[in-house]
């Protein structure tokens, strides 16, 4: 499920770490976060879930997928149904 959130937060991308990005709002308020292929946002997405402990997956084919993925990510599937199954385990 996707909500938007609208901010005045404009920093993302190489930006997405810092303090003042909108980030960070995504990976405190998601339950679950699926990441998707992308770019250095994405990665950037990833590095904070991580960061506040939040639970997290890739779905792709291959982690090259999105650019500059933390080498300490190991979440990383093409299976739909393993998809589907970290995301009950962690709703629960």
């Amino acid at each position: 499920m996707e909500i938007p959130i609208f901010t005045h937060l404009h920093l993302a991308d190489a930006k997405g770490g810092l303090i003042r990005s909108r980030n960070h709002l995504i990976a405190l308020t998601a339950c679950v976060i699926i990441a998707l292929p992308g770019g250095k946002g994405t990665a950037s997405e990833v590095r904070l879930a991580m960061k506040y402990k939040r639970p997290v997956i890739a779905y792709l084919n291959h982690r090259s997928e999105i650019a500059g993925l933390p080498r300490a990510f190991s979440e990383v599937t093409s299976d739909v149904k393993k998809v589907k199954a970290f995301v009950r385990k962690n709703l629960r």
